[in-house]
């Protein structure tokens, strides 16, 4: 009795996940399924006056039991009980019955298309709003497979879940008119099939079990595909490309053997039920007639309404199993949605205004588990062209993020013209912010969207985005492709070099004109000449944006206002190139060194 009541609970427990999306559609949907069945039932009692009346002309209403009020119904419409009347009130309940069910199946798809929508968006948006800090610290592969594989397994669960439901509540429906066509008989057969019910309890829980173990392998199926492709250059390089694909192949027997296992316990439940239902109607039939000494006229119309009911009893038991079998994918899902909204971004703070005075980082700690920066203070004018240099490890690129709000600070703070970052709305300061990297990120699509990031094709944009390409060098080599600016760039711009990447992605903020322009070894991956050209370009514009390098190449900072020199973690000294020659040992070394 307490697994039957803690599979009830569960049945709710699931429903409020879904109540989140859809709120009360899905009440809506099983009302549909109630009025429906309440009227297949009434059309099947009209079954025995029918026959009655084929048989001996007369109606019997004793035998339709507390249903003999549908008898009375036909008198109130001054018809007389005659086999045309019992087939034209057939005819009509039955009619409504399929305009009804008509409404509930196209309902139900239309549900499930809208949830599916609901919860996509809803994944989209956190994903947009989550914070960087807590995004690097996650598992790429759980993430992967939560936002493609899982959905898909969760949307399957919500229709199994609502057709479950459905078929309960159809059951219920079933079972309380062979109540009141015959009490006893519908008591006897309620009884063997809830008793029947805790044969399937075991294969419920291991389907369950199942299902966790089938989402946390494809987690790592995920995981270790996302890296084949992304270090498919490496793994090919080295002769190993084969052995990596041995490691994924492992995964996938593994999802193989657990989805068979699910099968199997699915194929067993599906096999076994109607056996089973059949054992409990003909065991009651038999006590009924041989021990009850009860006539079949007596308890037919029941025992039509149990059988009808049965069938879905056992549509019930393959819905719920079918779901249990997705429940480990909506749990993760659901955890997953709790995660994302746990480390939102704020949004609801005012805006950034475009910058006018400069960036100031104050007395600024960060770290992770180890401290990486200790006590920055730095001040960038507007305008004014900021290199940041130091040994690898040294904090460069944390600084930079800080900077730019990917990352709050653990300790000090980020002010904006005086106002502290973190009092924003931070996207309306990074809308001001060019950012490129040393691997700059190429989206699949054409070269034009690429650098305008999709802004509409229109004569004044086409003539700004050759404008960019120009800056960044890369003019000629876009105008001389087939399709220019149509061309494809391929997944993660794999159709160029990773030097014309890069000079796209420098077009790409040239063609935003932004406040801020950050260059995280932006030109690292270009030759001398190249280099060259983009270095114009941005001695070009010294003086128009307030540009925040970081480099190894120390010839690239030569016309910064301001270097500073980042040590362990620390600022060990700031000035300019011809300051730190003269005040800092180590930036002499790594000048000479480079000079080599």
């Amino acid at each position: 009795m307490n697994g039957s009541r803690a599979s009830f609970k569960k049945l709710f427990r699931y429903y409020g996940f879904f109540h989140k999306y859809l709120g009360y559609k899905i009440v809506f949907a099983l009302l549909i399924s109630i009025v429906a069945t309440i009227l297949d039932g009434f059309g099947l009692t009209m079954f025995l006056p029918l026959l009655q009346s084929f048989e001996s002309g007369t109606v019997n209403p004793d035998d339709l039991g507390n249903l003999s009020f549908l008898i009375s119904f036909i008198g109130w419409f001054g018809l007389d009980v005659s086999v045309q009347s019992v087939l034209i009130v057939m005819i009509a309940l039955f009619c409504a019955k399929g305009i009804l069910k008509y409404f509930e199946i196209t309902y139900r798809v239309g549900l499930r298309y809208m949830f599916t929508k609901l919860l996509r968006f809803q994944q989209i948006d956190l994903l947009a709003g989550l914070k960087y800090e807590y995004f690097v610290r996650s598992d790429a592969g759980r993430i992967q497979n939560t936002l493609s594989a899982e959905i898909g397994k969760v949307v399957s669960a919500f229709a199994d879940y609502l057709l479950s439901l459905q078929n309960m509540v159809i059951l219920i429906v079933y079972f309380f008119l062979a109540l009141m066509a015959n009490a006893e008989l519908a008591l006897l057969v309620g009884i063997g099939g809830v008793l029947t019910n805790f044969l399937f309890l075991p294969f419920y829980r291991k389907s369950k079990e199942l299902s966790r173990k089938h989402t946390a392998i494809s987690h790592k199926f995920q995981s270790l595909l996302i890296q084949q492709v992304a270090l498919f250059k490496y793994l090919k390089a080295i002769g190993r490309a084969s052995f990596y694909g041995e490691k994924v192949k492992g995964r996938v027997d593994e999802l193989e053997e657990t989805s068979k296992k699910i099968g199997k316990l699915g194929s067993l439940l599906e096999s076994g039920r109607e056996p089973l239902v059949m054992l409990v109607i003909v065991g009651v039939i038999f006590l009924e007639v041989k021990f009850l000494g009860r006539g079949l006229a007596s308890f037919m119309l029941s025992l039509l309404f149990l059988y009808r009911g049965m069938g879905y009893l056992m549509l019930l038991q393959t819905q719920w199993n079918s779901f249990l079998g997705s429940t480990g994918a909506l749990e993760n899902v659901s955890a997953f949605i709790n995660e994302l909204g746990e480390y939102q971004e704020n949004f609801e703070k005012g805006s950034m205004p475009p910058l006018k005075e400069g960036i100031e980082v104050k007395a600024v700690d960060f770290g992770y588990e180890n401290t990486i920066l200790h006590n920055i203070n730095l001040k960038i004018a507007i305008r004014q062209t900021v290199a940041i240099v130091g040994e690898s490890g040294s904090g460069k690129t944390t600084l930079v993020n800080l900077i730019c709000g990917l990352i709050p600070p653990g300790k000090g703070e980020i002010l904006i013209d005086g106002k502290n970052l973190h009092d924003c709305d931070v996207r309306t300061y990074q809308k001001q912010i060019g950012y490129i990297t040393q691997e700059p990120m190429m989206f699949s699509d054409s070269i034009f969207n690429n650098v305008t990031l999709w802004d509409e094709k229109s004569p004044a944009n086409v003539e700004r985005f050759w404008r960019a390409l120009k800056r960044a060098a890369i003019d000629d080599f876009v105008g001389s492709l087939s399709e220019k600016e149509d061309s494809p760039l391929g997944s993660r711009g794999v159709l160029v070099s990773g030097g014309q990447k890069q000079r796209l992605a420098i077009a790409r903020e040239f063609y935003k004109d932004v406040e801020v322009m950050i260059l995280d070894e932006a030109t690292a991956a270009l030759d001398s000449e190249n280099e060259l050209i983009v270095q114009q370009s941005m001695e070009e514009l010294k003086g128009k944006a307030t540009f925040i390098m970081v480099a190894h190449r120390l010839a690239t900072v030569r016309i910064a206002d301001m270097i500073v020199l980042l040590k362990d973690g620390r600022v060990e000294r700031m000035g300019s190139y011809d300051e730190l020659m003269q005040q800092s040992e180590s930036f002499r070394k790594m000048v000479q060194l480079q000079e080599l």
